[in-house]
């Protein structure tokens, strides 16, 4: 796909993420002690096996919410951001956990289009 840029974008216009990415333990262990997030249900194995030994969970470690987040907005980086225009999010929901072995793909809407009110002097 040719470069989008912001006079490509309509209100309704849908991309989607044209690869995916498949997490792992070390992606979501790193990201999780990297913004100290101490939540062990991320990166202690054990801790999980021990109060987390049901559906969905299943004594897995759970990919850090966060993590899953940035993932997402990468993937479609190519279309909403990466010739100067801003993706914005609103409303995130987590709907079910992703576990390392996961692949994420991702897919977003223009739902709104407006020029910069701080950037009025910048070419981006």
């Amino acid at each position: 796909m040719a470069d989008v840029y912001y006079d490509d974008i309509n209100v309704g216009d849908r991309y989607s993420s044209s690869v995916g990415r498949t997490i792992t333990d070390m992606d979501n262990i790193w990201f999780t002690l990297l913004t100290n997030n101490n939540n062990q249900i991320h990166f202690n194995a054990d801790y999980t096996k021990k109060y987390y030994p049901g559906e969905p969970f299943n004594g897995r470690l759970v990919v850090n919410g966060m993590l899953t987040i940035a993932v997402v907005v990468g993937l479609v980086v190519e279309y909403t951001s990466k010739n100067g225009f801003m993706l914005g999010i609103d409303g995130v929901k987590y709907m079910h956990p992703v576990f390392a072995g996961d692949t994420l793909y991702a897919s977003a809407e223009v739902i709104e289009k407006r020029e910069s009110r701080s950037k009025r002097d910048s070419e981006l």
